[in-house]
């Protein structure tokens, strides 16, 4: 059966409240409900209806109605995809304000290598100079 839109906006709000966390389950089950509410929508989920177990690895376990259990699945997915663009978004900032410090420090010290490039040309000249009995800087 599909969902309403009424259970969609139930899930939808759990989702966003907390209500129904967003980890994966290490293993899912199926088979027909027993009358129990569903952790989405919290309606009965009805013998005729198929149920769906999620089971954490703390021990926890949802269980949906089986449109319930897509739109949780699909959210849950589509909200992990968004939070980890955000963080490469962050990762990316961060690695070019690296790149901007680097490339400054790097300009620094293409300055502070020509300025003693040129004191050792100066250096060397007068050396010449001495060498060959001259006064230097004349």
């Amino acid at each position: 059966m599909p969902l309403t839109s009424e259970q969609r906006q139930r899930v939808l709000e759990a989702i966003s409240i907390g209500r129904l966390l967003l980890d994966a389950p290490v293993k899912m089950y199926t088979g027909y409900g027993v009358g129990r509410p569903c952790d989405g929508c919290k309606d009965a989920i009805s013998a005729q209806d198929v149920e769906y177990e999620a089971n954490f690895s703390d021990g926890g376990s949802y269980f949906f109605h089986l449109g319930c259990a897509g739109l949780w699945d699909v959210e849950r997915r589509r909200l992990s995809v968004v939070e980890d663009a955000r963080m490469i978004r962050e990762q990316a900032q961060l690695t070019r304000q690296q790149a901007r410090l680097t490339a400054k420090e790097s300009a620094q010290l293409r300055d502070e290598a020509d300025v003693i490039s040129r004191e050792s040309e100066v250096a060397r000249e007068r050396a010449r100079q001495v060498k060959r009995g001259e006064q230097p800087g004349k």
